[in-house]
């Protein structure tokens, strides 16, 4: 079953249409961290409890694996 995350999803992050479909949750943490250094100059590994339990609230399940998603 394949993980899904918006940015935009997040209170304050409205304008970001970054988007992310990986098989995993670990896979998914990890292309939100880069995002997050690359687009939002944030460093994932001091981002507070609270916001990171946050973003884990948005992930959506997907009935499909990523690999079979179309973009």
């Amino acid at each position: 079953m394949a993980v899904a995350y918006k940015c935009g999803d997040l209170p304050g992050m409205a304008p970001c249409p970054a988007e992310f479909t990986t098989d995993t949750e670990a896979e998914l943490w990890e292309h939100i961290a880069v995002h997050a250094r690359r687009a939002h100059n944030i460093d994932s590994s001091s981002m507070p409890p609270e916001i990171k339990n946050k973003i884990s609230s948005l992930f959506r399940r997907l009935s499909e694996p990523a690999s079979d998603q179309s973009s």
